[in-house]
């Protein structure tokens, strides 16, 4: 198994959360190397590796430097061969408060594509993401569905028109992929999204979930989940799963 390096900021509660839990649970040879903003920006100008200037996570793995691109993430799980551990669990689990004092949350945001890529190289390595490649196909579809929710979601400078596209957002175009990821649900004949038991999309599904839960999804109600019975029912069903407990017994939340 590969010697893993991951760097992320210093959040319980955001994507980095999850990488961490799958390498965690894949047992995998990892080291936490988080970073504060300065920190970070300190190293995207000091290194001559083209990875650091692309943005946050960073994923070193046997001291190759890898970030963003989902091309290159598949690349690396041929390359190694490795059936890849999930340790890697993103900041999916935690309270995402935090957030909201991160710099540049939107640049944060738009850096989804390299969650995921390190997301599915850790879903592999702890069995989190399916060897059946059409239930990889349903993974990937609900990750990509999340990843147009965030990526989709409508801006603009104005406050007031800012609100009315959100609103408006929020009652179409979201309202229909959440429908979709509520039928997977429905479809998997478990509270899960693929199968009965627990992958890295629900884990991606859960961030999203817990994003708008926490008040961190702008004009977007907290309450907006609880139209969907079977995505409030993945936000209970992810954290009393036996892996994601063993995972928060070992690295608590703190207060």
């Amino acid at each position: 198994m590969p010697k893993i390096t991951f760097s992320y900021f210093p959040l319980r509660g955001a994507r980095g959360e999850a990488i961490r839990f799958a390498l965690h649970v894949a047992g995998a040879d990892w080291e936490n190397a988080d970073m504060t903003w300065d920190q970070y920006q300190a190293k995207k100008a000091s290194e001559k590796d083209l990875a650091w200037h692309n943005g946050m996570p960073v994923m070193i793995v046997d001291g190759k430097a890898y970030t963003q691109s989902l091309a290159q993430v598949r690349q690396i799980l041929h390359a190694l061969k490795h059936v890849l551990c999930t340790r890697v669990l993103i900041d999916v689990f935690f309270p995402v408060k935090s957030l909201s004092s991160l710099p540049r949350f939107r640049y944060w945001r738009s850096l989804i594509h390299g969650w995921f890529m390190q997301l599915r190289f850790a879903g592999k390595l702890s069995k989190l993401y399916p060897e059946d490649p059409v239930a990889a196909m349903a993974v990937d579809e609900a990750m990509d569905v999340c990843q147009d929710i965030l990526t989709k979601c409508p801006q603009d400078p104005d406050a007031g028109v800012k609100k009315t596209k959100r609103e408006e957002y929020a009652a179409g175009k979201m309202k229909s992929m959440m429908d979709l990821l509520a039928q997977r649900v429905g479809e998997s004949g478990s509270a899960f999204m693929v199968g009965g038991d627990l992958t890295i999309a629900d884990l991606v599904v859960y961030f999203l979930v817990k994003m708008i839960r926490e008040g961190q999804f702008e004009h977007v109600p907290a309450n907006y989940v609880d139209a969907w019975p079977q995505l409030a029912g993945l936000e209970k069903a992810v954290p009393e799963h036996p892996l994601v407990k063993a995972y928060y017994e070992k690295f608590p939340v703190s207060a």
